[in-house]
């Protein structure tokens, strides 16, 4: 787990040690394969393309995934995404996400239940419940439902309670029909964090401009494309990202305008 402190002012560092440690303590009680290592970067800020380009070169696995403070992932998302990588041979696995809201009082303490374990099988979205690592086979977890058109999305309640989602589930039908580079010049967009990545791809397509702010990801995802990327849909899992929270950079003064500014400048570079 690498941590890019992007010169913050908010104890991330502190935050990240902190939390790591009640996790690693956690995780040895429960397993008995090696837990995860943790490396911090302290960095003068310089952005989301140098803050994430730090951490890709200091990563040394085959898979990559770019994750920042303001997402969640389900319980099965490294499990779900790594087969389908390993069994297509594609380059980048992406699944549905959907933005929304924790109640405050559970939103700050979010991450801790997360950490207490991984789900069992491919928590399939619909009629099932995701059995937790540590667990007995016959305790499952309460799940709370919303609906996105024919699909019911069921979450582990003791994980995700008091979640409300603004909007729709995105990216849950598949891929766009036809061309994927023409598709995300018009009318789709890519969150890295609900991808998976081979290291490789991004390394071949020169990784994040750091020139952009906002639309970096985007700009990254269609070299990724023009380099030939294969990409394959993972519907059994998915991510949240949450809205409303204090000091986010795409939260702060102006963010609209500033947007739109960015948006043009990655159709230009594009």
């Amino acid at each position: 787990i690498i941590v890019v402190d992007d010169g913050s002012t908010d104890g991330t560092a502190e935050a990240a040690k902190r939390e790591f440690s009640v996790f690693r303590e956690q995780f040895s009680a429960k397993s008995n394969i090696q837990h995860p290592t943790l490396k911090i970067l302290r960095q003068a800020n310089a952005g989301p393309g140098a803050a994430r380009n730090r951490g890709l070169a200091e990563a040394t696995g085959e898979f990559i995934h770019f994750f920042d403070s303001d997402d969640i992932a389900a319980p099965n998302k490294h499990e779900v995404q790594l087969r389908a990588l390993l069994e297509t041979g594609a380059d980048i696995a992406y699944g549905p996400w959907v933005k929304g809201r924790f109640a405050p009082e559970e939103g700050r303490s979010v991450a801790r239940p997360l950490a207490h374990g991984v789900a069992r099988g491919s928590l399939p979205l619909a009629a099932q419940t995701a059995r937790v690592a540590g667990a007995t086979e016959a305790t499952e977890l309460r799940v709370a439902s919303f609906n996105s058109g024919n699909t019911r999305y069921q979450l582990p309640a003791t994980l995700y309670s008091g979640f409300t989602p603004e909007g729709p589930v995105l990216q849950a039908r598949g891929l766009p029909k036809g061309n994927l580079v023409q598709a995300l010049l018009t009318n789709w967009s890519v969150v890295p964090h609900a991808c998976l990545f081979r290291k490789s791809i991004v390394e071949k397509a020169g990784a994040f401009p750091e020139e952009l702010f906002g639309t970096e990801d985007q700009l990254m995802f269609l070299r990724c494309l023009l380099a030939g990327a294969r990409v394959v849909h993972t519907p059994e899992t998915f991510e949240l990202y949450r809205v409303g929270v204090v000091g986010k950079i795409t939260a702060t003064g102006h963010a609209q305008q500033r947007h739109a500014k960015e948006w043009a400048r990655f159709l230009l570079k594009a």
